[in-house]
């Protein structure tokens, strides 16, 4: 239950973008998951112009 408030916070403030250049395979078994490491970038979001804190 933590883990699913501290990622829902995580999506609502940062923008999740990938890192250039790397390739992104996706595992299935019965959860999705990337095959190895999914390098990102985070950046605030903003509202109106400003960033939120």
């Amino acid at each position: 239950m933590e883990a699913k408030v501290v990622i829902a916070k995580l999506l609502q403030r940062f923008e999740f973008e990938l890192v250039e250049g790397q390739s992104f395979e996706i595992y299935d078994t019965g959860s999705l998951r990337p095959m190895g490491r999914a390098i990102c970038r985070l950046r605030p979001r903003t509202i109106s112009g400003t960033t939120k804190k």
